[in-house]
Order: structure tokens, then sequence, then C-alpha cells
């Protein structure tokens, strides 16, 4: 089964029910310590590969500009579950190549690129940086296009769920 906390990726409340969902411990998580963001990093191979994402395109209306926009700016935390195991989100997604990634003590974190999607990730940590020019309602659907993954009731990034 895959399992994925949270819809829609806007307004106060619903990012804090998201981010509720997220933080809550799974008996499946393997914590990898705090990351760059300073978030718990999760152990597991990621749901899907980066490198479908940002290639500079407008997908649904979210363009990959040269900077990143703050009129609009919040975080959300997106934790995936695929028949129990936690799947990891990867790096970079809405940015495009060449990533230009900084290694801390912390670990990875994706410090620039040709250009950044209003829905990005800068590290493997879930968190999901919402940083638009306007204030609109950006939905996990979004977010998926920008990565260049599916997302349907029986699909999540290249994951289906089991065959019985």
């Amino acid at each position: 089964m895959v399992t994925i906390a949270g819809v829609v990726l806007a307004g106060a409340a619903l990012v804090a029910a998201i981010v509720a969902v997220a933080l809550t411990r799974h008996p499946a998580h393997a914590a990898a310590g705090i990351g760059p963001e300073g978030v718990v990093m999760e152990n597991g191979t990621p749901l899907a590969s980066a490198d479908t994402a940002a290639t500079g395109h407008t997908v649904d209306g979210i363009k990959c500009g040269s900077t990143e926009s703050v009129a609009y700016h919040i975080h959300a935390r997106l934790a995936v579950y695929v028949t129990g195991q936690l799947r990891p989100i990867p790096m970079g997604i809405g940015i495009g190549p060449p990533l230009q990634v900084s290694s801390t003590p912390a670990g990875s974190f994706v410090s620039s690129g040709s250009c950044f999607s209003w829905l990005h990730t800068h590290a493997a940590d879930g968190i999901i940086h919402v940083e638009s020019p306007t204030n609109r309602v950006y939905t996990l659907g979004n977010f998926f296009d920008v990565w260049g993954e599916p997302l349907s009731t029986t699909r999540g990034a290249s994951r289906s769920p089991p065959t019985r």
C-alpha cells in the first residue's frame, strides 16, 4: 500500500496537519540524524530519482526561475510509506541541472542550479519548499508533476501497490 501524508500544500491549517502527520514516528522509520535543514533525515531507498525533475519548463503553471521567489514562502514535510517502509524524497526535485551540492556536517544540500521551481527540495529530508511570487494553492499533484513522477490512487512515483 502507498500511504501519502497530505494532499494539498497550502493554507496554514493544512500545512500544520501535513507536518503533524509526517513528523509522527512510524516503526519503519530509520533515522539518520538531523540534516542540513534542521529536521530528521531518513535512511532508505528514495521513492524515485530526482533526475526526472526541473527541465526548466513551466509545469502546471509553475515556473522554474533563475532565483527563488519568496512572496509566498512556506515549507511542508512529506513522508511516503510503501508497504510500511519509509521511502525518502530525494534532494534536488524542482532544481534545474547542473545542481551545485554543498556538503555540510549535517549532510548534502542543493544550494543552486540553473533554475528553481516554485516547488522544490534542497535536501533528502522530505521538506518541500513552496517559494512562489504569489499566494496560491499548490497540490501534492503539482509537486509530483514538477518531479516528473506519476501520482494517482494506485501509484505514487515509480511505486505501485504489491499485487495479491
